[in-house]
C-alpha cells in the first residue's frame, strides 16, 4: 500500500514571535517520569513540524508558554491572564506547568503575543491547531475568528483579516465537561482510579501558523491501485477549483502534470508498505493557475 505521501509548499517568512518569560514555569511533580520530561523546555517544545503528511517548508510554532486563567464557563472575558502554561500540555498535566484539573462549571483560557509582519498581497494567513479538548473559542484582537468542538480533531481559521501589522494577541477560550458531558472522553474521568484516567483539557498538541496563497491545498486525497501500479491524486482547496487549475506533481519515481480534480501517477515496481518494511514515498505537489488573470 502507499501510504503518508507529502506536499511541501513555500510560503512567506513570519517574524520572530513575542515569548515570556520562564521564570515562573516548572514541571510539577511527577510519580513516573520518563528520560525525556527533563528534555523539555519553554524554548523547546516539540519543535517538528505538527502535519507530516502536507508540509509546508515555511511555518511558526506558537508552542512556548502562554499566560492562562480560569473563569466561570459563562464569562465573557478572560479576566486576569497572569499565570503561565506550557503549550501544548493539558492544564492537568505536570509538563504544562499548572497540574490542575478543569471542572465543568469552568472555562479555561490562553493568551499570547505574537510579531508579525503586514501580510503579503495575495496571501493568507492561516491559524492551526493540533487539537484542543473540547470546545474552543478563538479570537485574535479581540475578534472572535472561529469556533470548533470535538477533542481530537485538527482545525484551522483564516485570521488574515483580523491581523495587525507589529504586535497581535491571540485568545483561546476553552470549555470541557469531561464525563460529565456526552462528548466522547474514552477513559477520561474527573475522579481518576482503578481504569479510569485523568482528563485531558485545553490545547493538547501543537499550535503553529502558516501563510499560504489565496487558493491553496487544503488536502489531498491519494488512492492507490496496486493491480496498475498507479496512484491516484486529487487536491481539496479552499476554493473552488475550475479546469484552469492543475497539480504538478514530484516524487523519487518521477514526475507528472494533470488535473486538480484528479490525475493518475504510474508508479513502475513500487516499493510497498508493510510493518516489516515500512518504507514511506516523498511526493510534493504544488497547484498551478493555467487561466487569464
Amino acid at each position: 500500500m502507499f501510504r503518508s505521501t507529502r506536499a511541501l509548499v513555500s510560503i512567506g517568512i513570519l517574524l520572530p514571535l513575542f515569548s515570556y518569560s520562564q521564570q515562573k514555569w516548572k514541571v510539577q511533580p511527577l510519580p513516573v517520569t520518563t528520560r525525556w520530561t527533563n528534555v523539555v523546555t519553554p524554548e523547546k517544545v516539540l519543535e517538528e513540524y505538527p502535519r507530516p503528511q502536507l508540509k509546508r517548508s515555511n511555518w511558526k510554532n506558537l508552542n512556548g508558554l502562554w499566560k492562562y486563567s480560569v473563569t466561570d464557563s459563562a464569562s465573557t472575558t478572560a479576566g486576569n491572564c497572569k499565570d503561565v502554561i506550557l503549550v501544548p500540555y493539558p492544564i492537568e498535566s505536570a509538563l504544562s506547568g499548572v497540574q490542575k484539573a478543569l471542572n465543568p462549571d469552568k472555562a479555561l483560557w490562553y493568551k499570547r503575543t505574537f510579531n508579525y509582519k503586514a501580510v503579503a498581497k495575495g496571501k493568507r494567513v492561516i491559524l492551526n491547531f493540533g487539537a484542543v479538548d473540547q470546545q474552543a473559542e478563538v479570537f485574535v484582537n479581540k475578534k472572535l475568528v472561529g469556533a470548533h468542538e470535538g477533542g481530537y480533531q485538527a482545525f484551522s481559521f483564516d485570521i488574515t483579516d483580523a491581523l495587525l501589522a507589529g504586535k497581535n494577541e491571540v485568545l483561546v477560550k476553552v470549555l470541557d465537561a469531561t464525563d460529565a458531558g456526552y462528548a466522547p472522553k474514552g477513559k477520561q474521568t474527573l475522579m481518576p482510579s482503578g481504569m479510569y484516567y485523568t482528563s485531558t483539557s485545553g490545547i493538547w498538541q501543537t499550535v503553529w501558523l502558516e501563510e499560504v496563497p489565496v487558493v491553496s491545498i487544503s488536502s489531498l486525497k491519494m488512492s492507490p491501485d496496486l493491480d496498475r501500479q498507479q496512484l491516484h491524486v486529487s487536491v481539496v482547496s479552499n476554493v473552488e477549483l475550475t479546469k484552469d487549475y492543475t497539480i504538478k506533481t514530484h516524487a523519487t519515481w518521477g514526475g507528472s502534470e494533470g488535473a486538480a480534480s484528479g490525475m493518475d501517477l504510474n508508479i513502475p515496481a513500487a516499493h510497498l508498505w508493510s510493518p516489516e518494511d515500512p518504507f514511506l514515498y516523498d511526493m510534493r505537489v504544488s497547484l498551478l493557475y493555467k487561466g487569464k488573470v
